[in-house]
């Protein structure tokens, strides 16, 4: 898969013709994500992801770096039932960060695409309980962390890479 990045600069240098057929292109394509979905209920203060449906988390993994991808299959692998979890230094074994400054990046930039594509600009898929987390004064970074993806989030993700079933996702 080949992903490209038009930043407004690029945009710009388009035509006018070019500019309008591109971005009512990308516009039909997050409409229907955004108006498919917009009544979802969402319990942000109950430790709940986002909502993800599995059309978004296909769209949200074709957009996001390679490292991202590779974070993201850490959790829909390490999958209890209800949630997934990503211990914070198999995420960065994973992705190949050096540290916690590249993951913590990893995670704001995945979040930046979930509320491009879902249009909540409040939406988030990581979360963490602080008492989990242990910081190592001599490496200067975490020696101990895990954040974890929950609710329907988890189940999309599954099934977006091919882990989940459609059956798993709707019995729950």
């Amino acid at each position: 898969m080949v992903s490209f990045i038009i930043d407004d600069t690029h945009l710009r240098r388009l035509s006018p013709t070019a500019r309008h057929e591109l971005l009512k292109l990308l516009a039909a394509d997050f409409s229907q994500l955004r108006t498919e979905f917009a009544d979802r209920a969402w319990a942000p203060d109950k430790d709940m992801s986002y909502p993800l449906t599995p059309d978004e988390a296909r769209v949200l993994i074709r957009g996001i770096t390679d490292a991202g991808r590779k974070m993201l299959r850490v959790f829909a692998r390490n999958f209890d039932g209800q949630i997934g979890r990503g211990e914070v230094q198999a995420l960065m074994a994973t992705t190949g960060h050096t540290d916690y400054e590249q993951l913590s990046q990893e995670v704001s930039g995945i979040t930046q695409s979930l509320r491009s594509i879902t249009g909540n600009y409040d939406a988030w898929l990581f979360n963490f309980r602080a008492d989990d987390w242990v910081w190592d004064e001599t490496s200067g970074t975490y020696a101990k962390g895990q954040y974890f993806i929950s609710g329907p989030a988890i189940l999309s993700l599954r099934q977006a890479f091919g882990i989940g079933t459609p059956a798993e996702a709707t019995s729950t």
